[in-house]
């Protein structure tokens, strides 16, 4: 038998979905042992989260005197443990969003801003030119 997921999103379309799960394994023969595993859906980065990171590693890379690279390096192999190495492509929704709030709360500390949102970027583009005199 092939591999098949079933995702529960829609609250409207639950009870076929479970329908169907429940069907499939029905099916199943009795003659060898199967394993059915129920995981939460993991959605991946929005582009959102994606651009506004880029934003804050250019922002701390111009801080520190450091490419927006090697200051995504630094906070993937230094800052954040749980990370493992992985890049933010792998991470899910979830796991960026704690990712970002832990970059925040560690900018912070050191008297850093960094937007909260791209709007923000883009409304405070012009103050934060004029206060450190270049151009992003």
């Amino acid at each position: 038998m092939r591999k098949r997921e079933y995702i529960i999103a829609d609250p409207a379309k639950r009870k076929n979905v479970m329908k169907a799960l429940l069907h499939d394994v029905g099916q199943l023969p009795d003659n060898k042992p199967w394993v059915v595993t129920i995981k939460r859906l993991e959605t991946p980065i929005s582009d959102g989260q994606r651009k506004l990171w880029w934003v804050w590693m250019q922002i701390l890379g111009d801080d520190m005197g450091d490419t927006k690279e090697g200051v995504y390096e630094t906070i993937k192999h230094d800052l954040v443990s749980w990370m493992q190495g992985r890049g933010i492509s792998d991470l899910s929704n979830e796991e960026m969003h704690a990712l970002m709030e832990e970059v925040q709360m560690a900018a912070s500390s050191l008297g850093w801003h960094l937007p909260s949102s791209m709007d923000d970027y883009y409304l405070g583009i012009e103050s934060m030119q004029a206060e450190r005199g270049k151009n992003f």
